[in-house]
């Protein structure tokens, strides 16, 4: 059952980040005796050092997980446990992050409330830091199409904001054995009805090859449409070959290699077709190696 925040997930994924990464990082996995599973990982971008994090998930007693306690060398801390089975289809979660970013507070605290019922899921998230604020996401499938729906609901009882809804959105989707393709739709009261449009499509062509589209309109009443369209392609066991490129004239290429069973190597390069013979910022060539263990 797909929940709403995760309409068009094929398509983001295989456009996403997971090919095309623009820093130099490094990023070790290891797993203890005990079943801790740390990870450490540290990244450049240009000449620029980004903060170096740790992090560990575990799970101490049955029902319970920790996600994820992290440390980074800019001082954020962040940790995020899940109560699971509460019930039949029913999870709590715990999300908290202490710490500063670009001299400013980046506390953030949230209880996330996911039960999954027959033929549909609801997703309630409580942020308890600014607001309080409460996000409730609905999904419902039906054979083969989705329905959902979401809307955030400012109480401002902290004063820093105004009290009120302050974001919906609805959408529709469809799936099939080998292709999905969702459209969802998304306003912000006080806008004069200013509303946005998205769009994905997602297909398993062959076993070796994906393919995906995004579509997107921030505003229907003045529509600038983006889209973005690209693909995936297993050479074999150990290598994939990844290629997109957009409405603004940007290709961007990725080729992830599994060296062993232990080591993989991402390298991925952007280059704006606009600018080809200029010295642009927007060539960029990133490398992402991480070892697990």
């Amino acid at each position: 059952m797909t929940k709403f925040g995760d309409f068009g997930k094929g398509a983001k994924d295989l456009l996403g980040k997971d090919y095309y990464q623009y820093d130099t990082k490094l990023k070790v996995k290891t797993t203890a005796s005990n079943g801790v599973a740390f990870t450490t990982e540290g990244a450049m971008s240009g000449s620029a050092v980004k903060p170096a994090k740790v992090s560990a998930a575990f799970k101490p007693v049955d029902g319970i997980t920790i996600k994820k306690l992290s440390a980074a060398t800019n001082g954020t801390l962040v940790g995020e446990a899940s109560l699971d089975d509460v019930m039949d289809g029913l999870k709590f979660t715990v999300k908290i992050e202490e710490g500063r970013v670009g001299g400013k507070d980046a506390d953030k605290g949230e209880l996330v409330i996911d039960f999954k019922g027959d033929g549909f899921v609801s997703n309630t998230t409580v942020n308890v830091i600014d607001g309080p604020a409460i996000k409730e996401d609905l999904a419902f499938k039906f054979d083969s199409f989705l329905l959902g729906g979401s809307v955030s609901y400012n109480t401002g009882f902290d004063k820093a904001a105004d009290g009120g809804v302050k974001k919906y959105a609805v959408g529709a989707g469809y799936t099939d054995q080998d292709f999905n393709a969702t459209l969802t739709a998304n306003g912000t009261p006080g806008t004069d009805g200013k509303w946005g449009v998205d769009a994905s499509f997602f297909h398993t062509y062959s076993p070796e090859i994906n393919i995906a589209a995004l579509l997107g309109i921030k505003d229907v009443q003045a529509p600038k449409p983006s889209l973005e369209v690209g693909g995936t392609c297993k050479m074999d066991s150990a290598s994939l070959v990844a290629g997109k490129a957009d409405t603004n004239g940007v290709l961007s290429f990725g080729y992830e290699q599994k060296i062993n069973s232990s080591v993989k190597l991402v390298t991925s390069a952007q280059v704006d077709a606009t600018k080809f013979t200029e010295d642009s910022s927007d060539h960029k060539l990133g490398f992402n190696l991480s070892f697990s263990a």
